[in-house]
């Protein structure tokens, strides 16, 4: 017998109807291209500047991240001369065991799992971002969610326990934007740099069309995957001589350095030292960082009726938004100054 450990099943709109009811702008279209375009840029060097994928560890609260969005904005522009700031829209969140899954699945964090709900607010909150003249990140986790959103999306990241995922691997080969892979939770590299390798060459797989229809897809590669260095299990890998190592058998993978999880020892305070410390010892070697922060440092639990406090993370702990000014206030400073000693 099938479907015996199916208790309901709804159809889901398809993605050309949400895109449809929500979609871009000419104007939007040119600027999310435009965004694509500058990361490959710093990712392939040609562009000077540092790439910095910063926010919530996940959006709960499309309000809340729209405030944040336009505190963000405000520190893109103050440090635009020597970071590209993409702010982390993470609306998909991959569980150890057992969770809330983010804003796409659980819009309302009550296990009612209203997925439609949930792709319309992730769909609507990532045009009003972009809107503001912020681009966009996510993390890529299911295989059909990037029908729905991709097109609002300037960086994608796949998660270090999905590295390693055939099918991730096979969807980042047709993605239109630069993604990162993550290094395993172990702290080792290589399943990150396979997952480049595999990524960048074509690959033939199955999935839907934006109007809902099983489909083929032949891609062509992705020629703008990269590693992200988000250390281990009491591990860290954001060193000189750890991203120096890498690059000596992979000289041609750009790398992009988180300065959360392993690297920050899992206290989300540490992010500020470690961001200083690549800053001064290890600008040169890598083309990017990652920082989470939300508007108020911490986290709390999900809990069936307790009231949540205001822009504080479910997820993971986050610096605040006040500490993530301070930080790129600082950091700025210190490259400016390291640029002005360095003889040319």
């Amino acid at each position: 017998m099938n479907n015996q450990n199916i208790e309901e099943s709804r159809v889901l709109p398809t993605p050309s109807s949400v895109i449809g009811k929500h979609p871009l702008s000419t104007t939007l279209e040119q600027q999310i291209a435009a965004a694509r375009n500058t990361v490959e840029d710093i990712l392939q060097s040609r562009d000077p500047r540092h790439l910095a994928i910063v926010g919530p560890c996940s959006v709960h609260d499309v309000d809340e991240a729209y405030e944040y969005a336009k505190g963000l904005k405000k520190i893109q522009d103050n440090a635009a001369d020597i970071f590209f700031i993409v702010m982390r829209v993470y609306c998909e969140k991959l569980r150890t065991t057992v969770g809330w899954k983010g804003l796409a699945y659980d819009p309302d964090l009550n296990e009612t799992n209203d997925i439609e709900k949930g792709l319309t607010q992730t769909r609507k909150l990532l045009k009003r971002i972009n809107a503001l003249g912020l681009p966009c990140a996510c993390e890529f986790l299911d295989t059909i969610m990037p029908q729905y959103f991709a097109d609002l999306i300037a960086w994608g990241a796949i998660s270090a326990p999905t590295t390693e995922s055939q099918l991730h691997r096979q969807l980042v080969s047709g993605l239109s934007m630069p993604v990162g892979f993550k290094n395993s939770t172990s702290g080792s590299v290589k399943c990150a740099l396979c997952s480049v390798k595999s990524s960048s060459t074509p690959h033939t797989f199955p999935g839907i069309t934006i109007d809902g229809r099983p489909a083929v897809f032949k891609t062509t590669g992705n020629p703008n995957a990269h590693i992200v260095l988000r250390g281990g299990e009491g591990i860290t890998n954001y060193d000189r001589a750890s991203i120096q190592a890498i690059q000596s058998g992979n000289p041609d993978v750009p790398i992009v350095v988180d300065c959360s999880r392993g690297n920050s020892l899992k206290d989300h305070t540490r992010q500020l030292g470690v961001l200083l410390d690549i800053a001064e010892n290890s600008m040169d070697l890598v083309r990017g960082i990652m920082i989470e922060s939300n508007l108020v440092e911490g986290s709390q639990q999900l809990r069936p009726r307790k009231r949540l406090k205001r822009g504080v993370s479910v997820t993971d702990s986050c610096i605040s938004l006040q500490q993530t000014e301070t930080l790129f206030q600082e950091v700025c400073e210190q490259v400016r100054q390291l640029r002005v000693s360095t003889p040319v």
